[in-house]
């Protein structure tokens, strides 16, 4: 590990340490997280070097008006070859504004043995 590497994870580390919010909010407003750091802490949380145990989550949002109903699977499916019918044509609608409205999420918990003290940070 170079030395910047070192450095990128201190100051990752040095996030746990705050109790005060608005302290915390300034210092983070002063830093820059590298994937790398991160990507590391939670692999020596994994192998038990340090106080922590990791947990993740992922998770997706679809707004419940794109999600396709099966009436929208029959339209699209009994469609054929060639120009889409109406009740096709608004099922495909839905499917090009479903790449757009998605949301993803990942979330990571870092969570202290004793259970007394915990740490999430939300993408």
């Amino acid at each position: 590990m170079t030395d910047d590497n070192y450095k990128n994870i201190e100051t990752l580390l040095k996030i746990f340490t705050f109790d005060k919010k608005k302290d915390l909010k300034k210092y983070c407003r002063k830093i820059v997280i590298h994937n790398r750091a991160f990507a590391d802490i939670i692999v020596a949380s994994k192998l038990g070097k340090l106080p922590f145990l990791h947990e993740s989550y992922f998770g997706d949002f679809m707004p419940e008006e794109l999600i396709l109903t099966d009436a929208d699977h029959k339209a699209i499916s009994s469609n054929g070859v060639g120009k889409l019918k109406p009740n096709a044509k608004k099922a495909v609608n839905k499917i090009s504004q479903s790449f757009e409205k998605r949301k993803h999420s990942c979330g990571h918990l870092f969570l202290a043995y004793d259970l007394r003290e915990w740490h999430f940070f939300l993408f």
